[in-house]
């Protein structure tokens, strides 16, 4: 799917994509290598990717006075929105930077004459190692001749030129290349639509297990809420039990567990021994990327599933409105399933027996169709409710929870 901080505004809303938006991605690091920093920076990727559909690109001289404005001007249309206001070619954007360089100052003859080789070498690997990336120490100890600026446009153009020669010796389409090369951040899984209430329960949804006795709680939001849960980074004034009497409303906050901040109102408590299942009925209707409310298993904030309802519209990976079933390892999402759905009200069931979690959906709490599972070995995890992942708060109501021990 891409890294945020170099994904185009296409990616980002999950339109069709094309070697442009490879070029937008080369013209991120152009920036950066000119600025020593990437044009767009928040406390979230899924802000980050908002900035690059809709936020200007910011004044690359801003952080480097030095900058001529002819390269701000090849920065400008390389980064444009539209892909169609972009450079066509990597082609054009090299003849682009070269113009920019025989148009600046005579001091960057020097830099022409080193680019030169670099362009017609046969091995250009070789000769950007030796021509145009010394050796650490060396730039330490020998004045520079040139401005730093001109050493970046010399190593951009180093690896267009790599990437082209690579790309001109392959008989597969460039985009398909870099696609085929790629290890995909999400394993998806293709579920059915989840239609009208079926009559049976699915084939893969285990049977129903009976509670043992004592080892089951129940907390239906009548005017407070039940013994022993804790709030994670509560926000008082971001949830509620009488907006909606007799449910739970948390208004979802903008962040997520792959992000640099924690989401708020994480309402959580621990879970029975071995063997357990847990369930809600949630009312929640998502319009934007990438808002989400359900039920989530807590082991910190890098190891985490989370089992809910979301909108998600990138290309190949998501299913717009639908449940999702996403699990975090190491502060990444690594594998989910996922599945369409209508209406406003889900009934959700998760469901731990070893270390395997069964997500189970269902539109009347009666009939149950299993979404998928994840393997999971926690060692101390608590169990609950949030709301997140929303640059604009929409409230997810909560009717009830319960979870109860599984008896074999």
């Amino acid at each position: 799917m891409g890294t945020p901080a170099y994904m185009s505004p296409e990616q980002g809303t999950g339109s069709a994509t094309d070697s442009r938006s490879d070029l937008y991605s080369l013209g991120i690091i152009f920036y950066e290598m000119l600025t020593g920093r990437v044009p767009y920076t928040a406390e979230t990727p899924i802000a980050v990717v908002f900035k690059h559909v809709q936020d200007p690109l910011p004044s690359a001289r801003r952080f480097n006075p030095s900058l001529s404005e002819g390269l701000e001007l090849v920065l400008l249309k390389s980064l444009a929105k539209n892909p169609e206001e972009r450079y066509q070619t990597a082609d054009a954007f090299v003849q682009a930077v070269q113009q920019v360089i025989s148009e600046h100052p005579s001091a960057d003859k020097t830099l022409s004459e080193k680019i030169t080789p670099v362009l017609l070498a046969e091995d250009a690997t070789k000769a950007v190692d030796q021509e145009a990336v010394p050796e650490t120490e060396s730039r330490r100890q020998t004045p520079a001749r040139f401005p730093g600026w001109s050493l970046a446009v010399g190593g951009l153009l180093g690896l267009v030129i790599i990437a082209a020669l690579m790309m001109s010796r392959s008989n597969v389409p460039g985009k398909e290349t870099v696609s085929a090369t790629l290890e995909p951040s999400i394993a998806a899984t293709e579920l059915p639509v989840l239609v009208s209430s079926p009559t049976t329960v699915s084939p893969t949804s285990p049977p129903l297990n009976t509670a043992s006795p004592g080892s089951s709680f129940r907390d239906e939001f009548e005017n407070q809420l039940g013994a022993g849960w804790t709030w994670l980074a509560e926000d008082q004034a971001r949830w509620s039990l009488s907006e909606v009497p007799g449910w739970l409303q948390i208004l979802a906050s903008d962040a997520s567990f792959d992000g640099p901040s924690f989401p708020t109102n994480v309402l959580l408590r621990d879970p029975p021994q071995g063997d357990f299942e847990m369930t809600t009925l949630l009312q929640f209707t998502p319009t934007s990327n990438f808002q989400f409310g359900g039920l989530v298993v807590f082991q910190d904030k890098a190891n985490v599933l989370q089992f809910g309802r979301a909108f998600c519209d990138l290309s190949d990976s998501c299913v717009g409105d639908g449940i999702y079933f996403d699990k975090f390892e190491g502060g990444f999402i690594v594998a989910n399933h996922k599945a369409p759905i209508r209406g406003s009200q889900i009934y959700l069931r998760l469901r731990r027996v070893g270390t395997t979690y069964t997500g189970d959906i269902s539109e009347d709490g009666e009939n149950w169709i299993t979404l998928g599972e994840h393997t999971r070995d926690f060692s101390q995890a608590r169990v609950g409710l949030m709301a997140a992942q929303a640059p604009q708060a929409i409230p997810a109501s909560f009717d009830y929870f319960t979870i109860s021990s599984l008896q074999q």
